[in-house]
């Protein structure tokens, strides 16, 4: 029985071997192994066959001062993958192997195989041991080593882009032109930089104003065409982008000029300084208008569109196309603000914030101005885009660069937090211990009726020490739903083709019937 024991396929014998035998392993009896020494701290693990061996008895670790032995089912403990391991312990480390004597689970000698798993620490039997925690059950912790953490990293899973429904065209670097930039039997495009725009010839670039959304595409290696905007709009492409003045045309305003045989005119969009409408009249006697971002304004714009334009296709900037979006004109609202803000102006230790992008807003804070005759303090950055926007001398004057000097202080937009707004209190200084901050916005406000707020007031809130005060007013540079209904009516397009929110055909059709009940269903 011994004998079979010993020669019998499936044994795995565990302890120390000469430099010889370890590196040729060989099959021994458990008798002619043995430690011979405890600083000699490597460990052969052999494995000469997968057949299993007959026996139901558990696998244990017999204590001997001359040598120990484990039987084991091969089947069960050898990865396919290996059949001959070896693990070797740095001197540095005394191997030692604990809980000799007690029974050993099949996970425990699975894991001298398969380190990649987690191995179960042996059982004890002794009272007086305690158990291994969860850190001591691994190979390491019996060997007395220390074992690298390899964390694994979670694998994220690649969302696929979904193209727009009007994007039908083959996947290219650049998407294809949204159909709402451009205009038809031209090869002109308005604010579409980004795009791909398959034509026999290069396309012709018109830029409505400078806001990201409508320049996004440019930068200063710039040089696929020339770029036809309004002389405010080139000095601020320039200036921001860096774009070679060989590649800016500006266009004269309320003057047609001719482009490819077409006549182009440029009318003032009361958005920002520099935003333009471009009105486009072909050989074939077919007239577009692009009013690329607007705000309507009746009193100063009749003469110009009532009765003069004959528009075929519209392209209109739908940013407010909802009955809910129906605000105040823009003169109502900037003569409310300065009553509610009077008593503010009259406190020495308080400063008027007015909210601004980095091009917009610019009729608030100069009417405060003018109105209370105190100047404007503006960062370095903003007042480089101000010198910009071709204002005389007499608007030149109202700005400084001297905080302390000025009682309104242009802010930006996305500086309205009370925390960003305490960061910027902290750097006044003396008389200045207040802020309240005008945040002009169309989204403030919203009514299904009049135009007019008379008897309302502005929402204002503070922070609970009192310095900080937020004022949102309903100041909007898109039209509102009232105003873009009304203009329809004026110009009496024969088709409207929406600029925002026209990515679902459905919204395109709810806006065109909201607009006017009868519409064409195809671009003329």
């Amino acid at each position: 029985k011994k004998r079979r024991m010993s020669t019998a396929p499936g044994v795995i014998y565990i302890g120390s071997d000469s430099e010889d035998d370890f590196q040729k392993p060989r099959i021994k009896r458990p008798r002619e192994s043995g430690i011979t020494n405890e600083s000699d701290t490597r460990i052969s693990v052999v494995d000469i066959s997968s057949k299993k061996r007959r026996h139901s008895e558990p696998p244990t670790v017999t204590n001997s001062k001359k040598a120990f032995d484990v039987t084991h089912p091969i089947d069960d403990v050898v990865s396919p993958r290996d059949n001959l391991a070896y693990l070797q312990v740095s001197p540095a480390h005394k191997a030692t192997v604990q809980n000799i004597g007690t029974p050993l689970k099949q996970a425990s000698l699975k894991s001298l195989w398969c380190p990649d798993k987690t191995p179960i620490a042996p059982e004890t039997t002794s009272p007086k041991t305690k158990s291994p925690s969860k850190q001591q059950g691994t190979l390491s912790s019996w060997l007395g080593c220390s074992e690298p953490k390899v964390e694994k990293k979670p694998v994220k899973k690649e969302k696929k882009e979904k193209k727009p429904w009007w994007n039908t065209g083959p996947r290219t670097r650049k998407p294809n032109c949204p159909f709402y930039k451009r205009i038809p039997f031209t090869t002109f495009i308005v604010d579409a930089f980004q795009y791909k725009y398959d034509t026999p010839s290069s396309p012709v670039y018109f830029l409505s104003h400078f806001h990201s959304d409508h320049y996004n595409g440019l930068n200063r290696s710039w040089d696929e065409g020339i770029i036809y905007c309004s002389k405010i709009t080139a000095n601020l492409v320039q200036l921001k982008l860096g774009i070679s003045a060989s590649y800016l045309h500006p266009l004269p305003m309320n003057e047609p000029v001719t482009i490819d045989n077409v006549t182009v005119t440029l009318l003032d969009a009361h958005h920002c300084p520099g935003a333009v409408l471009f009105y486009f009249q072909l050989p074939n006697g077919k007239n577009h208008l692009h009013t690329g971002d607007f705000r309507y304004n009746r009193e100063l714009s009749d003469h110009i569109y009532c009765g003069t334009l004959n528009v075929d296709n519209l392209f209109l900037d739908t940013t407010y196309c909802d009955p809910s979006h129906t605000f105040p004109p823009q003169k109502d609202v900037i003569q409310k603000c300065i009553e509610e803000i009077e008593s503010e102006f009259k406190r020495v230790d308080t400063v008027i914030g007015v909210g601004s992008y980095t091009i917009g807003k610019e009729k608030l804070f100069l009417a405060l101005a003018l109105h209370y005759k105190c100047k404007i303090y503006a960062s370095s950055s903003k007042w480089n885009i101000i010198k910009c926007l071709e204002y005389g001398p007499e608007i030149l004057n109202l700005f400084t660069k001297y905080k302390d000097k000025a009682k309104i202080h242009v802010l930006s937009m996305f500086e309205f937090s009370f925390a960003k707004l305490g960061e910027y209190r902290e750097k006044l200084k003396w008389p200045f211990s207040r802020i309240v901050a005008i945040k002009p916005t169309g989204w403030t406000f919203s009514k299904n009726s009049a135009n007019s707020f008379e008897g309302t007031k502005l929402k204002q809130y503070s922070n609970k020490e009192g310095n900080l005060s937020v004022l949102e007013v309903p100041y909007s540079e898109h039209s509102s739903f009232s105003e873009l209904k009304e203009f329809v009516a004026l110009v009496k397009p024969k088709f409207i083709v929406p600029t925002v929110n026209c990515y679902k055909p459905e919204a395109v059709q709810k806006m065109q019937s909201l607009l006017r009940p009868t519409t064409h269903p195809t671009l003329n």
